[in-house]
């Protein structure tokens, strides 16, 4: 080492930055004439000397600070029979204008090793790069020796504003492991694993502070992420910021506590998870069950589960009303509840029971190539949302319960377990229904014009359920293969769409396959400013127009006597010389009245609350919520 002491004589003339290089560097070739390096500190590294810095192995003096305000990099190796590197913390890309790199490469007999006592910190206000690889590892805080449970420690990465941080591990048995994980505090960070590299952790947050954004993308069979999450602390992806966690082609994560996506308002959280075996499993492993997922608490959450990738919570799944699940090809939520506030939709499974609240939408759709989406939900569904399918195929394995709305327009729907209609029920275009249907509890079905829905299997109405029928060019025509029970309920035609009724029209609107019993409640119809006869037959129900209907309410401009939104179309459109001509002023003073036995057959399409919304659509509203489509 006598250069060594050559430039201690020398160094009140040299720089503190270069006689750091000149020391490190002078450090690593006199060991490279011993044939082997373990520590190799080039720039800006320190501690900088062979004492300080150990150059075989051992503990640092002080914290380690790779690229503190300039470039510097660090290699830590692995032959044999040499001690990690200890050091009480350790910083790369420490200043604004730090820039540190950092390798720990090598597995034999002993894995090249990194340990810090407390803190460890990629890229603090400066740019920091690390590459665990081929068996390398990094540890931070105290290992209690069981699963490798941490009790201290804390990784950072992307510390400060403006700070970017970039990890990667790589390869079999290639380590990063601590207590808590927060990658993007303030800052930018990415942290990518692969190829059986493994990461070990108690508590995360990806995206943590406001203007955060923080990624971590698992990659390859064996690659894997242990979240033991003894602390009870949330792992959380977008906590204040933004956060993104990518599973892929086999790869594992797992968390044992509560897991939320998009915590804070202004968070953004997104998931994908992709590929057959690909896993994120929130459960602890006790069987209790008690691990939720939460999407979206205040902030976004965003899910995408395809190829066959599957996200399983032990407990509950809540999905919030600004965020979605996105399934596609097979995707699969397992999950031992989900409540429904926000949207899921495509091309997968529903492993759980299901409720839909107000806001919750269940959506499915024929992609451009008329391919069908196929969404098939296993556990008992109540829905008080939407549940809707634009060409799309939907299959319930248990039973459904519909409060509010379910549209099905050119698709087919599979009640395995029966539905129970207690709301709408609106089906349009070539459309399949499986399974028994039974409207006992009030529930509206109206069948849109010109389209042909098939039921396989029983239908049956009550005294408080609506068959509603639309006609246009041609009216909407309902055939059930199974047994029709009328039950006394009321029977709509709705001319909406704008199509004049002519005297002595016939129109074939139910066919029931194994016959049908009871009655509607009313006689007569009164549609299209006509009187309507009802032919109930054994396997078929027609009706015909017969003659004019005589209002008895001025403002009645139908002639069904009753003054509702119909009557405000009549008079817009001049429809029926005796009806179609009168004054406006009669149908606003009387709108709402509803005398008369025959007002019950319009009354039960829900009306417009305002003349200006009808004057400014000139459309009624036909039960139903204005959705987008899938």
């Amino acid at each position: 080492m006598t250069i060594c002491r050559q430039f201690l004589e020398l160094r009140p003339a040299i720089s503190q930055q270069l006689f750091r290089f000149l020391v490190v560097t002078t450090a690593t070739i006199a060991l490279m004439d011993h044939g082997f390096a373990n520590v190799t500190g080039e720039g800006d590294v320190s501690p900088a000397g062979p004492t300080d810095l150990p150059i075989g192995g051992g503990t640092a003096t002080a914290d380690v600070i790779v690229g503190d305000d300039s470039f510097g990099r660090l290699t830590i190796d692995a032959p044999a029979f040499t001690d990690p590197l200890n050091s009480p913390n350790g910083f790369i890309g420490n200043m604004p204008f730090g820039v540190g790199q950092v390798t720990v490469s090598g597995f034999d007999l002993d894995q090249s090793a990194w340990d810090v006592d407390t803190l460890f910190t990629v890229g603090v206000f400066g740019q920091g790069f690390l590459d665990i690889t081929t068996g390398g590892r990094i540890s931070v805080g105290d290992d209690t020796g069981m699963q490798s449970v941490f009790t201290t420690g804390e990784i950072i990465i992307g510390d400060q504003l403006f700070s970017q941080g970039t990890v990667n591990v790589n390869g079999f048995a290639s380590i990063l492991e601590t207590q808590t994980m927060t990658i993007g505090n303030l800052g930018f960070a990415t942290l990518d694993v692969s190829n059986r590299g493994t990461l070990r952790s108690e508590f995360t947050r990806i995206g943590n502070e406001p203007d955060s954004i923080g990624r971590v993308t698992l990659t390859g069979l064996g690659t894997r992420w242990i979240n033991s999450g003894t602390t009870n602390d949330d792992f959380v992806v977008g906590y204040e910021g933004r956060g993104t966690l990518g599973i892929f082609d086999q790869a594992l994560a797992t968390a044992a506590q509560d897991v939320i996506v998009g915590r804070d308002g202004g968070s953004r959280g997104t998931v994908r998870v992709s590929g057959q075996g690909s896993l994120w499993l929130i459960d602890d492993g006790s069987g209790s069950g008690g691990e939720d997922l939460d999407i979206g608490t205040s902030g976004v959450g965003e899910i995408f589960i395809s190829a066959g990738g599957m996200i399983r919570a032990s407990g509950t799944t809540t999905v919030g009303a600004t965020s979605f699940v996105n399934l596609a090809t097979g995707g699969v939520l397992n999950s031992g509840g989900v409540t429904l506030n926000g949207v899921i939709r495509g091309d997968g499974r529903i492993e759980s029971e299901l409720t839909i609240d107000g806001t919750g939408e269940l959506r499915n759709a024929a992609d451009a190539t008329n391919l069908r989406e196929y969404t098939y939900v296993t556990g008992e569904v109540t829905n008080g949302g939407l549940i809707e399918s634009l060409g799309g195929e939907m299959e319930f394995e248990s039973a459904v319960t519909n409060n509010f709305e379910i549209v099905a327009r050119d698709a087919v729907m599979r009640f395995n377990g029966g539905l129970t209609n207690n709301g709408s029920l609106t089906l349009g275009g070539d459309t399949t229904i499986y399974g028994p249907v039974s409207n006992v509890g009030g529930g509206d079905i109206h069948v849109l014009s010109d389209s042909e829905t098939l039921l396989v299997g029983d239908l049956t109405f009550s005294a408080s359920s609506t068959l509603s029928l639309s006609i246009g060019d041609a009216p909407g025509t309902l055939d059930v293969l199974g047994l029709t029970d009328l039950g006394g309920a009321m029977l709509v035609l709705d001319y909406s769409a704008g199509v004049a009724a002519q005297e002595g029209d016939t129109y074939q609107i139910l066919t029931s396959g194994d016959g049908l019993t009871g009655m509607f409640s009313n006689s007569q119809v009164g549609a299209g400013g006509l009187l309507w006869d009802i032919d109930i037959q054994s396997e078929a129900v027609f009706v015909t127009a017969t003659a004019l209907a005589v209002p008895t309410l001025a403002g009645d401009f139908d002639g069904d006597d009753d003054i509702d939104g119909f009557d405000f179309l009549s008079w817009q459109r001049g429809f029926g010389s005796s009806f179609g001509a009168g004054d406006l002023a009669d149908w606003q003073a009387g709108y709402g009245t509803s005398p008369g036995p025959l007002a019950a057959a319009t009354s039960a399409v829900p009306e417009p609350t305002s003349i200006a919304l009808l004057m400014l659509g000139g459309v009624l509203a036909i039960g139903r919520r204005s959705r987008s489509a899938v």
